[in-house]
């Protein structure tokens, strides 16, 4: 994954994700930071799951709210 990728793919989380996703799957924050300044580690392959399953469970998310809020308004 180039630096381009990584920085179209950090361009998608919203604000606060990188804290969020090394909470939850056990990994230091400033070790994503890293990862998407294009520094390469051990832990790569970690991350981009963490933030590839983040960004799916996330956008997710926002389709239902909008599902939801269209039938609100439409009612």
């Amino acid at each position: 994954m180039n630096y381009e990728q990584r920085q179209e793919l950090k361009n998608q989380l919203p604000h606060g994700a990188l804290k969020d996703i090394g909470e939850t799957n056990n990994l230091q924050y400033q070790n994503i930071v890293r990862f998407f300044n294009g520094y390469r580690s051990k832990e790569d392959a970690k991350i981009i799951n963490a933030v590839v399953d983040y960004v799916e469970k996330w956008k997710e998310e926002q389709r239902q709210a909008t599902e939801r809020l269209i039938k609100v308004l439409q009612a």
